[in-house]
């Protein structure tokens, strides 16, 4: 049987749409649309712009705070403000589809 790639599983377009909304598992809105999926070496990432983070349902660690005075890092973590604990990253760095 062929290993179907990760594009071959998605369940949503590789290219974005503004209207799909994105629920953490516990139902918090995290995001409105979403502009793309970028497939990188650890598997799919769904990016956003920063108009469509609902950034009131997201906070930064205490333990990820060091990451915004480095320079090297190559991006910002934050987590869902809920049970659910769903983590998204603030990416600094630019990246390209695989």
């Amino acid at each position: 049987m062929k290993k179907r790639t990760y594009a071959e599983r998605l369940t949503i377009p590789i290219v974005g749409t503004p209207n799909m909304s994105f629920y953490s598992i516990s139902g918090t809105l995290l995001a409105k649309g979403y502009v793309r999926i970028v497939i990188g070496g650890r598997g799919p990432y769904i990016e956003f712009s920063d108009d469509q983070i609902v950034k009131n349902n997201i906070y930064m660690p205490k333990h990820c705070e060091h990451k915004m005075q480095n320079s090297l890092s190559w991006y910002w973590e934050y987590r869902s403000k809920d049970k659910s604990y769903v983590k998204l990253y603030y990416q600094k760095l630019g990246v390209s589809n695989c």
